[in-house]
């Protein structure tokens, strides 16, 4: 599923969970989640990135606001985010 837009700036997004900025050789400072088509949106650093790292390479559904561009991508600030099954 691509990204669906319920009003102006909120967003849900299906996809995988990458590394999108790193701090040194091994701590991931920014997570990003990969949609269909290529379709690229950025997680705002917040409270929800042991979600995200526990999710890293994992299908997921995240629910936010966009508040944003990050280098060129749309910047969300996380609500909700759900691993999903492969077969979902």
């Amino acid at each position: 599923m691509a990204r669906r837009k319920d009003n102006k700036d909120r967003m849900v997004l299906e996809g995988i969970v990458t590394p999108f900025e790193w701090q040194g050789e091994d701590h991931i400072q920014s997570f990003a989640v990969l949609g269909a088509g290529e379709e690229e949106v950025i997680v705002k650093n917040s409270g929800m990135g042991t979600r995200l790292a526990k999710a890293l390479r994992k299908r997921v559904r995240i629910e936010g606001r966009t508040i944003g561009i990050h280098m060129g991508r749309p910047l969300v600030s996380l609500e909700r985010v759900v691993q999903l099954k492969t077969n979902e």
